[in-house]
């Protein structure tokens, strides 16, 4: 599908000037999650497709009131120079067009963000992160393990820690420590509190976000154990993080899925494009392909389903679109 067609989809939708990348600079990962769906087989984005994204947002940013750019992966800390290269061309093109704004954030497992690491990333227009932490040492260390078999917990709260020390007058940014629950690891949580109490308490450049641990495609998922059925282990939280000074962000103030938005696209280190970042994969999530000059080569018939939710007004589809195109009797065919 043209741009030009990918324009007549976006009349419909309220944000029409307002463009999401999300860019996997690599798709390999320092990490072995126990509960990860990713496979790690694409490495570094290649000059083509490096190529093709700077090129993508020259042609864009004329039109453009707002440019969002999400690093994710695999793990992006492990391709800082992919990730400063673009960047500083994406500053250098909006900075010619006073309607662009641009603003980007960050998925990362906070393992690399070394002190220095971040602030070059600040540097490059990087302000919003979200990491993930799965309770206390003895837990997390367990699920969230280094791909050399080592745990992860004592370097990642390290690097918070020196993180938070940066003034808040000179260093803004808004860091999102996302606190993974499954029914092994709840007991621990209460001490990972506690821990983080100590290290950003009164921060408000700090958040934290209670998420369970869903089955998602995982290899492990028929062994390993999520919550069913309703508990109230996310109102302890709340409770719990309100009485230690912590911040904390409500599930019913997270947005819609942005694979509803028919301005959002993931760009994969090959140049594939797809619109979750779940399931790489599934055969429904490849809709296109990007150029090294700059065009979006779009398949309209695997790429509409995407936005069933908004157009229909689904409630439901606009939270997980995912949901929808794998009901689809012909998904593994679009």
């Amino acid at each position: 599908m043209s741009d030009s067609k990918i324009g007549n989809l976006k009349l419909s939708y309220k944000e029409s000037n307002n463009l999401h990348l999300i860019l996997n600079p690599t798709e390999k990962c320092n990490f072995r999650c126990t509960y990860c769906y990713e496979n790690f087989d694409i490495g570094k984005m290649t000059f083509n497709v490096v190529n093709g994204v700077k090129n993508y947002i020259s042609k864009q940013a004329p039109l453009l009131d707002h440019l969002n750019i999400t690093w994710f992966g695999g793990e992006p800390t492990l391709a800082v120079d992919i990730i400063k290269n673009i960047s500083e061309h994406v500053i250098r093109e909006t900075s010619k067009f006073q309607h662009c704004k641009y603003s980007a954030d960050m998925n990362t497992n906070g393992f690399l963000l070394y002190k220095d690491v971040f602030l070059e990333l600040l540097s490059l227009g990087i302000r919003g992160f979200q990491i993930s932490l799965d309770g206390d040492e003895q837990n997390h260390n367990i699920t969230r393990v280094q791909a050399n078999g080592h745990g992860s917990y004592s370097q990642i709260l390290d690097n918070l820690a020196n993180i938070a020390s940066l003034s808040k007058e000179d260093y803004q940014f808004e860091i999102i420590l996302r606190i993974h629950a499954h029914p092994n690891n709840i007991s621990g949580i209460e001490t990972l509190l506690y821990h983080l109490s100590t290290l950003i308490k009164g921060d408000d450049r700090f958040f934290l976000f209670y998420k369970e641990v869903g089955h998602l495609g995982s290899l492990n998922d028929e062994y390993f154990p999520v919550f069913m059925g309703d508990h109230n282990y996310y109102e302890t939280f709340i409770k719990l993080c309100k009485s230690l000074g912590l911040q904390s962000i409500g599930n019913d103030k997270m947005p819609y899925c942005y694979a509803s938005n028919p301005n959002s696209f993931v760009i994969r280190p090959n140049g594939s494009i797809a619109k979750c970042t779940v399931g790489f994969d599934d055969f429904g999530n490849h809709v296109g392909s990007l150029s090294e000059n700059g065009e979006l080569n779009i398949q309209k018939n695997k790429f509409q389903p995407w936005l069933h939710g908004m157009i229909a007004n689904i409630d439901e589809f606009k939270y997980c679109p995912k949901e929808y195109v794998n009901s689809l009797p012909n998904s593994s065919q679009l």
